[in-house]
């Protein structure tokens, strides 16, 4: 039989965000049972209290009520949003009356500016979702004379009720407002998605509901109160209350204990995880949370609870985006992002905006293209004129956002030999990417070479430039009217011209060829008698127990492996030249040195208008570090797959390996 006992500091507690950790002691025969550790938030509607505890005030039982209305109408009322011309095709027309049924109407008619809001919510498993009422071709008409309350499902109906608190005459849910059977309607509105949440007067986000079925205005739980004396002479009586703190369905808690309530409430709904929900939280500057513990409130960057808690939104600087915060800086900001402020570029952005979509989860597969399609576009106002956009890449920036890899050990598991990645290849995938591109291989364990998760821009992206030339692009959109959507089911490639050299020309005869590395740089290829190291990460696992054995890939295989120069950047290693014994660097620095991960601030070569004065860079005798892809031969003559990427460090050789490569165009599949 084991007693537990829970003791609770009288005094002194420290807030972090009004959360506790008490531990639980068990007095047991059982020797061998650890103690245990429970987290519970603190909270007292009593100021002196509140005050003494260092904690905050409770949340209110109705999620809606009316101190909780008021709070949310006067953070609205302080940001006074900027007005727009942009209207949405079409919107629900809510009378004020609570129990007059809305209509659909479209925006043509409508002067500028419209106030309206938009719905972030979970549709749910496919049995939820068919259940919700929708726009379909044959209810156009019915729909634009009236729904009925009685046909919203409960997180729409929580919707407009919401809207008419706040006195706000028009809504926008997808179901309701796109015609679900019309790809033509819904290819056009998937791309207006993003421009219609950064457009809307308020986002309403049901962060605490997993399906169409499940509103958000449900009444909390009554906790039990707590009675509490100073221990200061009795200064103080009054009760407090303490409530568990939400965790995910396995029992963890994926936020710190020192995360503002916000994160903690993102950090275990399936609503954070949802791919199309990522554009709508992203792109939207004033935002009403409905968690599972409280209401929140977020204007641009500003985020203000419904406990009193106030935090702020800002870049993560953790290079590893799998821990980053699930709520961002509106990208709506592109233009206040990008303007005057030289730690940030459009294409690193991009490319930390890929890094948190990438770890999204889809429903359906396909969906993926369109639902990036709305930042795409975005962006795309805000990219060089001559730009453009393939395949989840900019045109301009292929020769660093080609440079990525997959991980082995993800929801995604590669192919465990280099025949199976080439059948896989050769067999497509539902995306209709290329080999090259990053969405029809993405994995939980993914990143870019030259890229930050939080935007900024490390001291090679500064260096680096191309040394291929981009021929032509075959890259098609299925559609007409997005042109960032799904892909044509034809042949997606590039056509480049650039150095290349089989991977033969590195490998020694009387050495060994293969070293095993980490997961990063599985194989260091070397030639000791040159004084080359290449160090190569492959997109396939040389085991199906996910290890890594060179000797499952073939002589005759490993012959057909050719390099392709992509990129290269002047190199600040202090390495003795000519060392191919790297060492403590047979690590994840290989592929990631700690030089790279400077920022450019720190950088005095760099200039903010571009054409940096870097001398070794414009000395054309000075080595450099280089990158490239592995290319494997497909179908046809002149035709390869990228099957993995490859690095070697100037004083590995370098620039110094495609010394005497030829030029070839080749294309890539």
């Amino acid at each position: 039989m084991a007693r537990c006992f829970c003791q609770l500091p009288p005094h002194g507690i420290r807030r972090l965000s009004g959360s506790l950790w008490l531990n639980l002691g068990i007095v047991s025969q059982a020797s061998h049972l650890p103690d245990l550790s429970l987290r519970l938030t603190a909270s007292s509607v009593q100021e002196q209290v509140a005050d003494e505890l260092q904690i905050f005030s409770p949340p209110q039982q109705e999620p809606w009520s009316a101190p909780n209305i008021s709070f949310t109408r006067s953070i609205l009322n302080a940001a006074q949003p900027a007005t727009t011309k942009f209207k949405p095709t079409r919107l629900l027309s809510l009378p004020p009356s609570p129990n007059s049924a809305i209509k659909l109407t479209t925006t043509t008619h409508l002067p500028h500016p419209v106030q309206y809001a938009a719905l972030s919510y979970c549709w749910g498993p496919p049995s939820d979702a068919i259940q919700q009422t929708t726009l379909t071709t044959s209810s156009l008409p019915s729909r634009m004379t009236s729904i009925p309350l009685s046909d919203l499902s409960p997180v729409m109906l929580d919707a407009v009720k919401v809207c008419r608190s706040l006195g706000i005459p028009y809504l926008w849910i997808d179901a309701l407002c796109i015609i679900q059977d019309s790809k033509t309607d819904w290819e056009f509105e998937s791309q207006q998605m993003a421009r219609i949440y950064e457009h809307s007067y308020l986002t309403i986000c049901a962060a605490g509901s997993s399906s169409c079925l499940e509103g958000f205005l449900s009444k909390r739980a009554v906790y039990p109160e707590y009675r509490y004396t100073s221990p200061a002479k009795g200064i103080v009586n009054g009760v407090f209350t303490l409530r568990s703190v939400p965790s995910n369905s396995d029992g963890t808690l994926a936020a710190k204990a020192s995360s503002p309530p916000l994160e903690q409430d993102l950090s275990v709904t399936s609503w954070s995880e949802r791919g199309w929900v990522f554009q709508e939280r992203a792109m939207s500057t004033s935002k009403l949370f409905f968690g599972k513990s409280m209401l929140h409130v977020q204007t641009n960057s500003l985020v203000l609870s419904e406990n009193g808690h106030q935090s702020e939104v800002k870049a993560n600087n953790n290079h590893d985006d799998r821990n980053t915060s699930p709520n961002t800086t509106p990208l709506s900001l592109l233009p206040h992002l990008l303007h005057g402020d030289k730690t940030n570029n459009r294409y690193d952005l991009w490319l930390s905006v890929v890094l948190k979509f990438v770890h999204l989860k889809w429903t359906i597969e396909e969906d993926l293209l369109p639902g990036l399609s709305g930042p795409a576009s975005r962006f795309n106002d805000i990219m060089p004129p001559n730009d453009a956009y393939l395949a989840g890449h900019w045109r301009s920036d292929l020769h660093a956002s080609l440079l990525w890899v997959a991980g082995r050990r993800g929801h995604h598991p590669r192919p465990n030999t280099l025949p199976s990645l080439l059948q896989s290849l050769q067999k497509g995938n539902p995306l209709h990417c290329p080999s090259w591109s990053w969405p029809g291989r993405r994995d939980d364990i993914f990143r870019f070479v030259h890229g930050l998760p939080d935007g900024r821009k490390c001291r090679v992206r500064t260096h680096l430039r191309p040394e291929f030339s981009l021929i032509k692009s075959n890259v098609q959109a299925e559609g007409v009217v997005n042109p960032f959507g799904r892909l044509s089911p034809k042949v997606n490639s590039l056509v480049v011209s650039g150095k290349v050299i089989p991977m033969s020309n590195i490998l020694s005869p009387d050495k060994p060829k293969w070293e095993f590395t980490t997961e990063s740089a599985e194989w260091r290829c070397a030639n000791a008698e040159r004084g080359y190291l290449i160090m190569v990460s492959h997109d396939w696992d040389d085991d199906a127990a996910g290890g890594s054995n060179p000797a499952v890939t073939t002589e005759e295989e490993l012959s057909k492996i050719k390099l392709l120069l992509l990129s290269s950047c002047c190199s600040l290693s202090e390495l003795p030249a000519g060392s191919i014994k790297p060492g403590a660097e047979a690590t994840t620095k290989i592929l990631f040195p700690t030089e790279h991960s400077k920022t450019f601030l720190d950088d005095p070569d760099f200039q903010s208008g571009g054409g940096g004065t870097c001398s070794f860079c414009q000395d054309q005798k000075h080595k450099r570090d280089v990158w490239g892809l592995l290319l494997y031969p497909a179908d046809s003559q002149g035709r390869y797959y990228r099957v993995g990427i490859f690095y070697s460090r100037a004083q590995h050789g370098g620039s110094e390996v495609f010394n005497e490569a030829e030029t070839c165009e080749v294309e890539l599949m």
